[in-house]
């Protein structure tokens, strides 16, 4: 994903990264926090491209090269259990429409379309997570709390097993990709 942004964002915003990339040591504040939102603010850059600057500026974005690898990782070991149960929910995911993408981050893997709707988390040894954005919608799902994704997203489903995913759980995540419209701009 991070590669992509940043073959665009000459051609979305006019400026290459290397001059992005002064752009913020120049004028930036120190926190990488303030300077996301400095960008977001002050240039109107979206979540996804701010965060290609300033892993970019701070080397960070080479960790995130390797899609694959970071799904291995979150899967080795302890949760090694747990593989199976991602790779039917983003199955499912990628059955929604060819606009899916799924992009592997150090601890999670967000599910985008035009923006994140949904995370699948190993939270625990035992136990996945499938976050979802429902913002406004009135459920009885749990909140995510502590959930990969930011705050886009609103609601997580435990999922311990096969008999987890069930048609109630297909339907939350079609609906959270069917709510999902909102551009990064």
């Amino acid at each position: 994903m991070m590669a992509a942004v940043i073959a665009n964002l000459e051609a979305r915003t006019g400026k290459p990264l290397a001059e992005w990339m002064a752009i913020v040591a120049a004028k930036g504040p120190a926190t990488p926090a303030a300077r996301k939102q400095w960008l977001k603010q002050t240039y109107g850059l979206g979540q996804n491209t701010a965060m290609a600057i300033l892993s970019s500026l701070d080397g960070s974005a080479a960790a995130y090269a390797d899609a694959a690898g970071l799904v291995e990782a979150q899967y080795a070991g302890p949760k090694a259990g747990l593989r199976s149960l991602y790779e039917t929910l983003a199955a499912l995911a990628r059955d929604l429409g060819a606009d899916v993408t799924l992009k592997p981050c150090r601890t999670y893997v967000t599910i985008a379309r035009r923006s994140q709707f949904a995370v699948i988390q190993a939270t625990t040894r035992t136990r996945l997570d499938l976050g979802l954005s429902l913002r406004g919608i009135d459920c009885d799902l749990a909140p995510a709390r502590n959930l990969g994704g930011g705050e886009a997203i609103t609601h997580r489903i435990p999922i311990a097993d096969a008999a987890g995913i069930t048609p109630a759980v297909r339907e939350w995540l079609r609906r959270a990709y069917e709510l999902n419209v909102k551009s990064d701009g």
